[in-house]
């Protein structure tokens, strides 16, 4: 689109190829599509940083996705924007080359993401057992392979097949779409091949299949279950708009590349490609509309940071409620640790004094009525934050007693006997069990 490939002829021979207008209208456009696509990606990065409970293989190859599109907002906007508000491409020739390159290597990085996604939805829907067998290692193979092939269909110009040049009234840098030498047509033409129609043969292919195997099977869906069938529906609405987001470009590619000469003026050339960069906003806002995993994780760390504060203290009072209406839980211990969770609520029982006396279960005040057990026996009751994670690490013995605490307005009694450990906390009572022998308990 406008090939001018030589920084120095830009500026002694520089015209403006548009009118004023449309360059500060794409400058502005520009502004606010890096702006959201920036923010909005960052967000979902911010997510997965924070919570490890979202990396699931699914959720790996879709970071790799949000990667790509914040690449775009960080590395592309700012060269064009720049350039847009300056009516010229202000970097030189190399930079023009190099912005071509990486820009065409994460949209490519971009639709290879979406097809791998696509393939992983069919292969799950049509073979859910063999699916569940996806692994971390697998989803980053599938990312490795991503990155190895897009870097295979766009770094030919860098070695003389095709070339980088620049394009859209000379504000950004593509592919040579206009020259029509054999040179840059068979570039082209390998490009269109490998880079758009198979990846769209494989999506098609797979979405046609997975569309067949829930009409003819019911039953076999059903193995696949709700949220399976939502991402399967999320990663289709983020093809389909991705699909809207580029292909007004490829067709006026294509157009410029076999069509009559100048048959697109600069202005019009503009339209796709600010079209296209538009695409880096759309993905982080499906992830997170249509994805319970992100929406969740959101509400979590929300919860955790504080933000939600005014809301929990309006609920205290309903939750307490909740917490004293049960009088008696029972939890299973096994060996050195054991955790209790009602509710929401999570108590923990752990060593305070590892030599404190403790009467015997048949005590009294003669002289042989009270000793000491040789194991840990002072125990703690402490109700911790909800969701955060909480034990029992004092051992136990076959000892039998109580103990009490005084803990600011609240009393605290545990009482042991032989293999079952009480403990009682404002009219709570909490009764843990040993399914093992009492030497063995904790």
């Amino acid at each position: 689109m406008y090939d001018v490939t030589d920084a120095a002829s830009i500026n002694s021979d520089y015209r403006e190829l548009m009118a004023p207008w449309a360059y500060n209208g794409a400058a502005v456009t520009l502004f606010f599509i890096g702006f959201f696509g920036f923010f909005l990606n960052i967000f979902v990065i911010a997510l997965m940083y924070k919570d490890v409970q979202l990396w699931t293989p699914m959720n790996i190859i879709l970071f790799n996705l949000v990667c790509s599109d914040f690449s775009v907002s960080i590395i592309g906007n700012p060269f064009t924007l720049t350039s847009a508000i300056s009516h010229r491409w202000l970097y030189g020739k190399s930079i023009c080359v190099a912005y071509g390159f990486f820009m065409s290597l994460l949209g490519i990085a971009s639709i290879t993401t979406l097809t791998v996604l696509s393939y992983e939805r069919f292969c799950l829907i049509s073979r859910p057992f063999t699916a569940q067998n996806r692994s971390k290692q697998g989803a980053c193979c599938a990312v490795l392979f991503i990155w190895s092939y897009s870097f295979a269909l766009t770094s030919p110009p860098l070695f003389g097949w095709g070339a980088y040049v620049n394009e859209a009234a000379n504000i950004s840098c593509s592919v040579n779409w206009e020259s029509q030498t054999t040179n840059a047509t068979s570039y082209i033409i390998f490009l269109f091949i490998f880079g758009l129609i198979l990846p769209l043969a494989v999506i098609i292919y797979s979405y046609i299949n997975i569309v067949l195997e829930m009409r003819k099977n019911s039953a076999r869906v059903g193995r696949v279950n709700r949220a399976e069938r939502r991402v399967t529906y999320m990663v289709a609405l983020m093809i389909v708009a991705f699909m809207i987001a580029w292909t007004p470009y490829a067709t006026f590619a294509l157009i410029e590349q076999f069509g009559p000469p100048e048959l697109i003026g600069p202005g019009l050339a503009v339209l796709p490609a600010l079209i296209a960069k538009s695409s880096i906003c759309y993905n982080p806002i499906i992830y997170v509309g249509m994805n319970t995993q992100f929406r969740a994780s959101f509400w979590r760390i929300r919860r955790s940071n504080g933000v939600a504060g005014q809301l929990e203290s309006n609920n205290t009072n309903s939750r307490e409620k909740e917490w004293r209406s049960t009088t008696k839980d029972v939890l299973e211990c096994n060996l050195d640790f054991c955790h209790w969770t009602v509710r929401s609520t999570r108590v923990s029982i752990s060593s305070i004094d590892r030599n404190v006396p403790v009467r015997s279960a048949d005590g009294g005040n003669n002289g042989t009525a009270s000793k000491e057990c040789d194991q840990p026996l002072a125990l703690r009751t402490m109700h911790n934050n909800p969701r955060v994670s909480s034990s029992v690490g004092a051992p136990m013995t076959q000892c039998s007693g109580t103990d009490e605490e005084k803990s600011g307005d609240s009393s605290v009694r545990i009482v042991r006997q032989d293999s079952e450990l009480s403990v009682i906390h404002d009219g709570r009572v909490l009764v843990i069990k040993s399914p093992i022998p009492p030497s063995d308990m904790l």
